[in-house]
């Protein structure tokens, strides 16, 4: 019995240090394996990230779809590169709220300058 707790915490420590190792060298990084173990990880924090949409970060998909990839600002005033893929091209200079996990983004909408986030507003307003 005492080995196979011993086998479990070992197992347990292993994918921790793991899961945390992988978010700390992957913070750069936003293709998709690190979305998808962004996902699924239980160290990293859910938090919206905001962007002011650009044609310039837009690359035409397979079923006119898009992928953006660009600098965000998550609530915290913190940037980050992010990927995200729309359905169709986004409207010119409008202000998304992403929900994100890490690098993986689960949805967007479209807010107002007036909604967005004090913290960012600033930032986020100069870009481009």
């Amino acid at each position: 019995m005492k080995k196979a707790i011993s086998m479990i915490l070992l197992v347990l420590t292993i994918g921790t240090v793991t899961l945390v190792t992988w978010s700390y060298f992957t913070k750069d990084d936003s293709g998709e394996l690190v979305q998808l173990v962004d996902r699924f990880n239980p160290f990293v924090p859910e938090k919206k990230v905001y962007v002011k949409t650009s044609d310039e970060y837009g690359v035409p998909q397979e079923h006119d779809a898009y992928e953006y990839t660009q600098e965000g600002i998550n609530e915290d005033g913190q940037k980050i590169k992010i990927t995200f893929w729309a359905p169709q091209k986004l409207k010119e200079n409008a202000y998304l709220e992403l929900d994100a996990k890490g690098k993986h983004v689960e949805s967007y909408q479209e807010v107002t300058e007036q909604d967005l986030p004090d913290a960012i507003k600033d930032e986020l307003l100069t870009t481009h």
